[in-house]
């Protein structure tokens, strides 16, 4: 008896459990491609595995020695993002602190917990 039970996790990855009997490499491989093929990526809820952010401008507020960063989504480009990046911060530098500032929102989002009104 051959078993596949298939999940997606929030961050998009496929999690496949697969139990077999006497089941062969290539039958649990057969079966995980019917599985694939049964449930495209869009039924999954998986319409973008990576999303693509473009750099729309780099701020400066010089009385409070700070900048920011505004990114948008190319595929969404209502959403917006501002983010802080080092004041001293060059044009040949943006992408690299943007990337930085980027992940750093990430890790601080996964730990996040949100109040009600």
């Amino acid at each position: 008896m051959l078993s596949i039970a298939g999940a997606v996790t929030h961050s998009g990855i496929y999690l496949i459990k697969m139990t077999s009997d006497l089941g062969t490499s290539d039958e649990i491989l057969k079966s995980i491609d019917a599985v694939c093929a049964e449930f495209p990526s869009s039924d999954l809820g998986m319409e973008r595995l990576m999303t693509t952010l473009i750099i729309e401008g780099l701020h400066r507020d010089v009385l409070k020695k700070r900048s920011f960063v505004t990114v948008t989504w190319k595929d969404e480009p209502e959403k917006r993002l501002g983010l802080p990046v080092p004041f001293d911060c060059q044009l040949d530098a943006l992408k690299t602190e943007t990337e930085k500032a980027v992940r750093a929102l990430a890790k601080e989002l996964e730990s996040a917990t949100i109040q009600g009104p």
